[in-house]
């Protein structure tokens, strides 16, 4: 069984460790990339994580970071690991007098997953639809960009614990303009 001790929180740094090889995880995923033209193209990508759970040696108590004993059941779901995700992303390149320019929309949905292995607390699922297009100047130094994050102003829980949770971005609308040399 693995222990430690508080010592690491004390001094600002986190510390994860494996249970032993007493994991199981099966599932499957699957990635489409198509080109549908020279300058468009579109990704879907979707996974399955049927059996995701602590098994034998694994399970048993712990001691966190903060001093707190950890229970780690046998059959409880591993920790960030949903039972499914998928996304959807299509990319177009296009010109504009001498600019180039690329255009991108990504949408993705995760389901529910707890985020320790006492499985006491679960974050919920959520999707997150984000744009952005960006034009380049002809020798590529200039690159000017407009951003949309989270259109539909979807409540983003990406972690929740005995302490609380935490939360993305609201919907963030954006510009943005970088040089280099």
């Amino acid at each position: 069984m693995s222990e430690f001790t508080g010592l690491v929180a004390s001094i600002g740094q986190a510390y994860n460790d494996n249970l032993d090889g007493g994991a199981e995880s099966q599932g499957a995923e699957f990635v489409i990339d198509l080109s549908l033209t020279d300058q468009w193209n579109l990704s879907v990508a979707y996974d399955n994580n049927w059996t995701a759970e602590i098994k034998g040696d694994a399970a048993g108590q712990y001691a966190g970071t903060d001093g707190q004993i950890i229970r780690a059941e046998s059959g409880n779901r591993l920790p960030n690991a949903p039972k499914y995700s998928w996304s959807i992303a299509t990319d177009y390149d296009f010109v504009v007098g001498d600019w180039t320019g690329h255009a991108r929309l990504d949408w993705y949905r995760l389901d529910n997953a707890f985020n320790r292995v006492t499985n006491e607390v679960e974050a919920p699922g959520y999707h997150q639809l984000d744009v952005r297009v960006s034009l380049f100047s002809p020798d590529s130094k200039w690159r000017l960009s407009l951003y949309g994050a989270n259109l539909d102003d979807e409540l983003v829980t990406y972690e929740c614990n005995e302490v609380g949770c935490s939360y993305g971005r609201p919907l963030t609308i954006g510009a943005s303009v970088s040089y280099g040399l």
